[in-house]
């Protein structure tokens, strides 16, 4: 095991060889601490780089185990970075107070509280925006962890939940809470109703502003209350299909406060923007395969 020290014009980078593709590079203008134990602190212009992770802060240090030295630590070490975070990784900046990263475990842990930006791959929509009480960063796939008190907010689109896994990749937000799950879509117009889901999982993908949710499912649009097992939205369609489940006895139903209307089947279509509710013959098919979250087996 190889480590050098390389200054140039001020600046000065540790970097660590053969440590393996969570090994972080840690740069500043300044350095101090034992060349042999540590730990290394660092001052000015910090950066870090593991992957495709960058990190930006006002100070750092980074240590080893206890008891291993500096020079054979790659890959065990633990690097903090203070003062102000800013981290990004391709469409996506993060803020937070500190973050903490692992090189055994590959995990940047963002302190709160948190506030995420991810851009668009069009330009022309919506930014995404996560906040939350810490966010953790996996370097090994495009994966981040949002967790308390958690808001997503997607253009006239929000959702709130104790945890937010978000694919950077596929623009795919999988949110769970031990109670319930909520999702607002505001009016996108003067007359248009504004909806209200509530469900114990759900998941949106934000580029096609579609979503799925599941488990005990509430949708509330105008006078109309639909209710099921399951339920697809379409945000361009304005359209929600809501579906029941045979096995767990439960019937999709919708019902009118304002006529006392109540309808019951497989499967209820609701056209949100319409304020209609048609009773559909044949089950229908909700597309999980597109929802397809880092935690499914």
């Amino acid at each position: 095991m190889k480590k050098r020290l390389i200054i140039l014009i001020g600046l000065v980078t540790t970097i660590g060889f053969a440590a393996g593709s969570r090994t972080i590079i840690v740069e500043a203008d300044n350095r101090t601490g034992n060349l042999r134990t540590g730990p290394f602190e660092y001052t000015g212009n910090v950066k870090g780089t593991v992957q495709k992770l960058l990190l930006n802060s006002q100070k750092a240090t980074l240590s080893a185990p206890e008891g291993v030295d500096m020079s054979q630590a790659d890959g065990k070490r633990t690097a903090n970075f203070t003062g102000g975070v800013t981290a990004t990784r391709g469409r996506l900046t993060a803020k937070g107070p500190t973050l903490e990263y692992k090189e055994e475990t590959g995990l940047g842990v963002l302190a709160g509280p948190t506030n995420i930006v991810q851009k668009p791959a069009k330009a022309g929509e919506d930014d995404v925006f996560i906040t939350a009480l810490k966010a953790t960063f996996d370097v090994d796939t495009n994966i981040s962890t949002s967790e308390g008190s958690v808001k997503l907010v997607n253009g006239k689109q929000s959702a709130t939940s104790n945890k937010v896994v978000f694919d950077e990749e596929q623009n795919l937000g999988c949110l769970t809470d031990s109670k319930t799950v909520t999702l607002v879509r505001e009016p996108k117009k003067v007359g248009d109703p504004k909806l209200v889901i509530t469900a114990k999982e759900a998941r949106v993908l934000t580029e096609t502003n579609t979503l799925v949710a599941v488990g005990g499912v509430t949708l509330v649009s105008g006078e109309n209350t639909t209710t099921g097992d399951a339920l697809y939205y379409d945000d361009d369609k304005d359209t929600a299909w809501v579906v029941g489940n045979v096995a767990k006895n439960i019937p999709a139903k919708n019902v009118n406060k304002k006529s006392g209307a109540t309808v019951s089947g497989g499967t209820i279509i609701n056209y949100t923007k319409k304020n209609q509710i048609e009773r559909q013959g044949t089950p229908f098919k909700i597309p999980f395969e597109k929802f397809k979250c880092a935690s499914d087996k």
